[in-house]
């Protein structure tokens, strides 16, 4: 995610794209239609919430997101809602030429294909590699149940299977 998100040869309305994703977890579908003016909203004091309508929520309802700071900065200043329609039609292709831009191998180590939804695969295996609650991992990730979040993101991560054995060790 690094690479993608600070290389200079990436425009800069797709290292937004890419960062926003990986640090919110939102679906392009839920990324595009956003309204910083009606969706963003200070529920106190340095506090800001992204509202997600129910039209682009993929369970149909409306849900909040509380947003980093960084990330309340990059969706109002809005470069990434300037990605072409061809961008947006071909998140997939758009990437494949990132990641080959960068350096970065199309599949993984464990052989999996890397997509745009791999951000957010990214997003929710953070939440749990840093000991997130499954609760509020769940809640983050808009999922209506908890299995639903061990099930997709708890891939415990080389550096997490390594700090346990160390622990016994």
């Amino acid at each position: 995610v690094d690479a993608l998100t600070t290389d200079r040869r990436i425009p800069e309305e797709r290292r937004d794209l890419y960062l926003i994703a990986s640090r919110t977890g939102l679906r392009p579908i839920e990324i595009r239609r956003i309204n910083p003016n009606r969706d963003i909203v200070q529920t106190e004091p340095g506090v800001f919430v992204l509202r997600l309508p129910a039209s682009a929520q993929k369970s149909r309802r409306a849900d909040t997101l509380p947003l980093p700071q960084e990330v309340e900065a990059w969706l109002r200043t809005g470069a990434y809602a300037c990605l072409s329609d061809w961008g947006w039609r071909n998140l997939a292709e758009t990437l494949r030429c990132d990641l080959a831009a960068v350096g970065i191998e199309q599949h993984d180590s464990l052989g999996r294909r890397r997509t745009f939804y791999s951000l957010r695969g990214y997003f929710g295996a953070q939440l749990l590699d840093h000991g997130v609650p499954i609760h509020v991992a769940q809640r983050l990730m808009r999922h209506s149940k908890p299995e639903t979040t061990l099930k997709w993101y708890s891939r415990p991560s080389d550096r997490a299977m390594r700090e346990a054995i160390e622990g016994i060790c």
